[in-house]
């Protein structure tokens, strides 16, 4: 009860709530991956600017609430915890919806390449299991906020921290997703040109799922400090 108490004290402030703000519009950023991804196995650019443009366009909002939240933390001594430990796991969070704009801004800068089946289906899968690892990463923070609104804070706060280990373990699947596909990639007839391209989209796609992960981490280090 002692640890949920110091919970409660560090994170029932009104910062909380926009700090879920940013995590979910993350989220609404990289749940468009997958269309990303499906646009660039079909070869249409014309869809992958349309998505671009608005992915951009979410991240921008997030960046809106990032330095809104940044503007409006008062000095280290007024919080109930460290200013620059709440800066850095924002950081961590932010990536989130910065890699999902990287992903689909690499995608517009050629013509994608034509893709076998094996190497598109893998694609999606990596996609999919990134969007995963960020959909669970969104839904603990909102649990977190749930939870610490009910007072005192009942014990279903210590079950949301089982999904930190979760989405390390969701992350590690999209790492080996990752590796297969580079090995199949490397092992085509694609061009160099495009294998670059390529392996520069599969790279940064996991890149999202390596965020939120770090995110994560970065929270239950600050709890457990």
């Amino acid at each position: 009860m002692k640890f949920l108490k110091r919970i409660t004290s560090r994170f029932s402030k009104p910062y909380l709530s926009s700090l879920y703000s940013h995590a979910k519009i993350s989220y609404e950023a990289v749940k468009k991956i997958r269309n990303v991804i499906e646009a660039y196995c079909e070869i249409d650019l014309e869809k992958l600017t349309k998505l671009d443009a608005e992915i951009s366009e979410i991240e921008h909002k997030a960046d809106k609430i990032k330095q809104n939240i940044r503007s409006n933390l008062p000095s280290s001594v007024l919080l109930p915890i460290e200013r620059q430990d709440l800066l850095e796991f924002l950081s961590q969070q932010d990536k989130i919806a910065d890699r999902a704009q990287d992903v689909s801004r690499i995608t517009t800068f050629k013509e994608p390449a034509k893709l076998n089946k094996e190497i598109k289906e893998n694609l999606i899968k990596m996609s999919e299991k990134v969007i995963e690892a960020v959909e669970k990463y969104e839904k603990m923070i909102r649990k977190i906020q749930i939870t610490l609104s009910i007072s005192p804070p009942k014990r279903e706060l210590t079950e949301t921290f089982k999904q930190i280990e979760e989405i390390e373990k969701i992350e590690h699947e999209a790492d080996l997703i990752q590796i297969e596909l580079v090995r199949k990639i490397f092992s085509s007839k694609m061009d160099p040109v495009n294998i670059f391209h390529l392996s520069q989209i599969i790279h940064t796609l996991d890149d999202i799922a390596d965020a939120s992960a770090r995110a994560a981490d970065r929270l239950r280090t600050m709890l457990y400090r």
